[in-house]
């Protein structure tokens, strides 16, 4: 179907995590944003005619690599929770974690302790209305 359109899941699950209270941004990572989560779609496929397999890895940046941690483990029960809700009107069909949190430094801010997991998103596609 030629009206069948991605939706951009980096801007919708960061939209989402701000309406929630979770300080969420798009990247580059400046030095002094910690506590803060970082969005990236890293891949996924067309599973159905209608229907999109996101694969997500949050970075959740923090003061500490404990508190790094404690918020990336925290975030996986938000993460699991996204088939209650809608993405820019797209529904979301379910919320895997493929990959539990670790630690995982960033090389381009090595003083900011980051923790990272992973998960895919199913949802479906938008439609866009097609003019006569």
């Amino acid at each position: 179907m030629r009206n069948c359109k991605t939706i951009d899941i980096e801007d919708e699950l960061q939209k989402a995590l701000n309406l929630d209270g979770i300080k969420a941004a798009a990247p580059p990572v400046p030095a002094n944003l910690a506590p803060s989560v970082f969005v990236y779609r890293t891949g996924g496929f067309s599973q159905a005619y209608v229907q999109d397999v996101n694969t997500v890895d949050f970075d959740i940046y923090a003061r500490t690599e404990a508190e790094a941690m404690a918020r990336a483990c925290n975030l996986t029960e938000w993460v699991r929770a996204l088939p209650e809700r809608q993405l820019e009107g797209a529904t979301v069909y379910f919320s895997d974690i493929t990959t539990l949190p670790y630690n995982n430094p960033d090389p381009n801010n090595p003083t900011l302790p980051r923790a990272t997991f992973s998960a895919q998103i199913g949802t479906r596609v938008t439609h866009r209305k097609e003019t006569a």
